[in-house]
């Protein structure tokens, strides 16, 4: 009922990793690509590709992988520190308001003791 001899692998082979060259490929053919990690990573690459010509295949897709491991990681931790920045944004906004108002009434306690 449940033998394996009838079973077809159905399942295609991995695809391998894109290499520096495609990613690259795909970044400058990307639309409104201002994002300053990407120029970045083109960069870096383009000083780092006289250094890698003795590595082989692999190791380039290994590099070009970390780069972009290394990159999305920053990425999780700038949203995380956008999102405490909105937060001190908020207080400092509700702390300029509360000056603002105690400033107002230390301004008419000044007028009306002027004003005695």
């Amino acid at each position: 009922m449940f033998s394996s001899k009838n079973k077809v692998n159905d399942l295609p082979p991995r695809p391998k990793p894109p290499d520096t060259r495609q990613i690259l490929e795909d970044l400058n053919n990307a639309e409104n690509c201002d994002d300053v990690a990407f120029k970045l990573f083109a960069k870096d690459y383009a000083d780092s590709s006289l250094h890698e010509s003795s590595q082989n295949d692999f190791g380039k897709s290994s590099s070009s992988y970390e780069r972009v491991k290394t990159y999305l990681d920053i990425i999780k931790k700038l949203k995380v520190l956008k999102l405490s920045l909105s937060e001190h944004e908020k207080l400092l906004l509700a702390d300029i308001e509360d000056m603002m108002k105690l400033t107002k009434d230390i301004k008419n306690q000044a007028q009306a003791a002027l004003i005695q």
